[in-house]
């Protein structure tokens, strides 16, 4: 997508990990997020929710000493053939911290840390 129609506020970066994702009684097991943000994600996979489904996340952090498992509550706003995007509405405060560090230390173009997260209505205020 050029520049000049991107309209994330949040950076995203390309990152892969384990996801389940549950909405309408039914579960779509991805272990291919493409990118995520602090807003949202991108799954693909052979799974599918229709857009506008809301959904229950859960983004499965290996490779640590201890398996983090992150929930969320999300919707589906884009379904193609490559998977879908997932619009974040709803985290805790350590899934909100646990996004934050992945995408600060993975971004190649680091943004101050928590910027822009107080003005967005979707995530908790911060202390």
């Amino acid at each position: 997508m050029s520049k000049s129609r991107e309209r994330r506020e949040f950076p995203r970066v390309p990152f892969q990990v384990a996801a389940s994702i549950t909405g309408d009684h039914i579960t779509v097991v991805s272990g291919d997020v493409r990118d995520v943000s602090l807003k949202g994600m991108f799954a693909a996979g052979a799974g599918r929710l229709p857009p506008g489904c809301r959904c229950q996340v859960e983004l499965i952090l290996g490779g640590l000493e201890q398996e983090v498992r992150l929930s969320l509550r999300g919707r589906v706003t884009r379904v193609d053939s490559a998977g879908m995007g997932i619009e974040f509405l709803e985290m805790g405060l350590e899934a909100l911290a646990h996004l934050n560090n992945l995408v600060q230390y993975t971004s190649s173009q680091p943004t101050p840390p928590q910027s822009g997260l107080t003005s967005s209505p979707r995530l908790p205020p911060l202390p």
